[in-house]
């Protein structure tokens, strides 16, 4: 008797145990593989919108650059430049493309900052983040300023447009930062919980 009263204990604790990992409540939480599977996913997407919005940004000021370099005939306002066929198509391109990279920084800003609180980062590294995202927000509304100075005093380039090629290194650098602070961060699976320290 004694024997079969333990064998039927220990059959109903797990057939209890089973009820509980079957039970809705157990499947909606993710274990720590899901959860560190799910950030690395959210990392992943973070850094290359990041790397994606520095290299249409800082390609776009490297075109512009060589459009400026192509010598001007005649004299403002009536100047022109023949530039080639594969910088005009280039900055079409890019133009056409202005508007979307233009709103990238500021959903990034957001996203980075819940990617980095996913990961139990620290606060400082929460508030490096949100200093380079901040900084590629400065680099991008620069660029419109001096977009629209130009549109407005008539003159697209100045021959040699060295601040554009500055714009350029500019978004490469907010970009590299962005995608530093992102990929320094450890799975939040392969960090200690306070139990395990």
């Amino acid at each position: 008797m004694p024997g079969q009263l333990r064998a039927a204990r220990q059959r109903g604790e797990r057939e209890c145990h089973d009820c509980r990992m079957d039970s809705p409540a157990a499947a909606a939480v993710p274990t720590p593989v899901q959860a560190g599977s799910r950030w690395r996913t959210s990392r992943k997407f973070c850094v290359s919108l990041a790397v994606v919005w520095s290299l249409l940004g800082a390609s776009m000021c490297a075109v512009l650059f060589a459009v400026s370099l192509v010598p001007e005939t005649g004299s403002y306002p009536d100047y022109a430049r023949s530039v080639p066929r594969g910088l005009v198509v280039a900055a079409t391109v890019f133009e056409v493309g202005m508007l979307p990279r233009a709103v990238i920084p500021v959903p990034l800003l957001i996203a980075g900052r819940k990617c980095l609180r996913r990961s139990r980062a620290g606060t400082r590294r929460v508030a490096a983040w949100t200093a380079v995202a901040s900084g590629g927000i400065v680099v991008e509304a620069v660029f419109w300023f001096r977009l629209f100075h130009f549109m407005n005093s008539g003159r697209w380039l100045y021959p040699r447009s060295w601040h554009v090629l500055e714009l350029s290194a500019g978004f490469l650098i907010a970009g590299v930062a962005m995608a530093g602070v992102l990929l320094g961060i450890a799975s939040p699976a392969s960090r200690p919980t306070p139990s395990d320290r």
